[in-house]
C-alpha cells in the first residue's frame, strides 16, 4: 500500500465522511451526526471541509457508527470503491 501524507489522509477522510453521511444508507445532516457523536456541528463541518485536525477518538466513533474500519475511513476512496462494486 502506498504511504499517504497527512494532508492526503485528511482529504480522503473529508470525502468519505461527506459520502457516508449523505449516502442513501445513512442520510444524515451534519447536525444529526454531530448529535450522535456528541460534538459541535462545526466539528463535522470542519472535518468535511478538511480544515480541522483529526481527533483519533472522533475518527474511531465515526468508523464505528458507519460500520467500517478506521483504515478504510482514512485511506480508501469509498465513493469510487463502492461505485465499482455495483
Amino acid at each position: 500500500m502506498k504511504r499517504l501524507s497527512e494532508p492526503e489522509l485528511c482529504k480522503i477522510f473529508a470525502s468519505n465522511l461527506r459520502y457516508l453521511r449523505k449516502s442513501r444508507d445513512w442520510p444524515l445532516s451534519q447536525e444529526a451526526l454531530a448529535r450522535i457523536l456528541q460534538v459541535p456541528r462545526k466539528t463535522i463541518m470542519n472535518y468535511e471541509s478538511g480544515s480541522a485536525s483529526l481527533s483519533a477518538y472522533v475518527v474511531y466513533r465515526i468508523a464505528d457508527y458507519f460500520h467500517i474500519s478506521m483504515e478504510e475511513l482514512l485511506t480508501k476512496k469509498l465513493c469510487e470503491e463502492r461505485k465499482n462494486t455495483f
